[in-house]
C-alpha cells in the first residue's frame, strides 16, 4: 500500500487508480494500470507500508481494541527517488473557469 505525502499541506493521501489530490491541491497521484506502480506530483514523499505488518496490527486491535500491544506495531518507509514503481511527474494545472467555457 502507498500513500502520498504533500509537503506543501501535509495532507497524506491513499492512493487508488482514481486520481487523488491534497487539500491544498499542490500535489496530486494515483495508481496505474498495473495496480503496483503509483504516478505522483513531483515534490511529494511515497510511503509505502508493510501491508503483511498491518494487517498483523489490525488483527492484534480487533483482538484487545481497549488496550495498546507491541504487535500493534507496524513497519513503513519512505520510497527512495529511485524507487522504480513510484514515477513523479510534474502536476497538472486544475482547470479554470476559461477552460470549461471553451
Amino acid at each position: 500500500m502507498k500513500l502520498m505525502v504533500c509537503r506543501s499541506c501535509g495532507d497524506v493521501i491513499l492512493m487508488r487508480q482514481e486520481q487523488r489530490s491534497c487539500w491544498c491541491g499542490a500535489s496530486s497521484g494515483r495508481y496505474l494500470d498495473d495496480r503496483s506502480t503509483v504516478e505522483q506530483s513531483a515534490g511529494t514523499l511515497s510511503i509505502a507500508l508493510d501491508n503483511t505488518g498491518l494487517r498483523d496490527a489490525v488483527s492484534a486491535y480487533d483482538a484487545a481494541p481497549d488496550g495498546w500491544h507491541p504487535l500493534m506495531v507496524f513497519r513503513a518507509f519512505l520510497n527512495p527517488l529511485s524507487e522504480s514503481d513510484v514515477r513523479y511527474v510534474p502536476l497538472s494545472a486544475p482547470p479554470t473557469d476559461a477552460d470549461a467555457e471553451r
